[in-house]
């Protein structure tokens, strides 16, 4: 009973991050579209794409957290989040989605990532991708975001900052999850995070996840 009340709080946290964050992308990108309607057809058809892209991603995720709820039984396939930080593919393509939102983006990876337990991993994906999040709302088009990934001593240091030097558009309804999401998922490893502002502008989310912690 435990087992499956934590898997739905865990399908609870990654239905929040999943859609806040795409849905973050398809605000920014039809306020974008609707700004260049009458003087950039080409522009209007990239914000456009980049709606029909993130909307495709979000329903997916979706289907797949509805179908885990379905079918709780014990032979039903359990609903596990694939994007990993350590994978290229997951990571280029959560930042794809923050210069198509018009930020500016730099990452400072030391080195290659060993190899992560998989919840952790995920986990620290997740962070990342609230943190971006953030940075779309509330720094805007035209900000500046650092991601920074290291390992040291054991443990996985993560670093989004944004600089606050953009421009917010109309924020998405909703939000207040976002913060308690990543503390949880920092401290169900035993890490920790940091969030608050940056002297001189902008904000930072920081979080240390023991690479041996288990939930």
């Amino acid at each position: 009973m435990r087992r499956a009340g934590d898997e739905r709080l865990r399908i609870a946290r990654d239905l929040h991050d999943v859609l806040a964050h795409q849905l973050a992308l398809i605000t920014v990108q039809a306020n974008a579209g609707l700004t260049l309607l009458p003087r950039d057809s080409r522009a209007v058809e990239q914000a456009l794409t980049a709606i029909k892209d993130a909307g495709n991603s979000a329903l997916g995720e979706l289907r797949a957290a509805l179908d885990a709820l379905r079918s709780p039984g014990a032979g039903a396939a359990p609903y596990r989040p694939s994007p990993r930080l350590s994978q290229p593919g997951d990571l280029a393509e959560l930042l794809d989605g923050a210069r198509a939102a018009g930020l500016r983006v730099t990452t400072d990876t030391a080195g290659p990532l060993p190899v992560l337990p998989a919840p952790v991993d995920q986990a620290a994906y997740r962070i990342a991708q609230e943190a971006v999040t953030n940075a779309i709302r509330h720094a805007g088009a035209g900000a500046t975001v650092g991601l920074r990934v290291a390992c040291t001593e054991g443990r996985l240091e993560l670093t989004v900052t944004d600089d606050g030097g953009g421009r917010p558009g109309s924020r998405t309804a909703g939000g207040g999850n976002g913060l308690p999401g990543m503390r949880e998922r920092a401290t169900a490893f035993g890490g920790m995070l940091t969030t608050g502002p940056v002297p001189g502008g902008g904000y930072r989310v920081a979080a240390v996840l023991p690479i041996g912690g288990a939930p």
